[in-house]
């Protein structure tokens, strides 16, 4: 499960930094969306703290 936060941690903060600069997926005309931006970065951060919690299949103490 580590591999699948790490990922979309990598995907939500890709996506927060795209519609940042204007050239996200539902941008028309290369207009910027804070909005968007601020919710994939926390979406980000959201799971980064699952990343931190999430334990590895070969964990003795799961």
């Amino acid at each position: 499960m580590k591999s699948l936060a790490l990922l979309a941690t990598i995907v939500c903060f890709a996506l927060a930094a795209l519609y940042l600069t204007g050239h996200g997926p539902a941008a028309s005309a290369h207009k910027i969306h804070v909005a968007h931006a601020v919710l994939f970065a926390g979406l980000g951060l959201l799971s980064l703290l699952w990343y931190r919690f999430a334990q590895t299949a070969s964990d003795p103490t799961a």
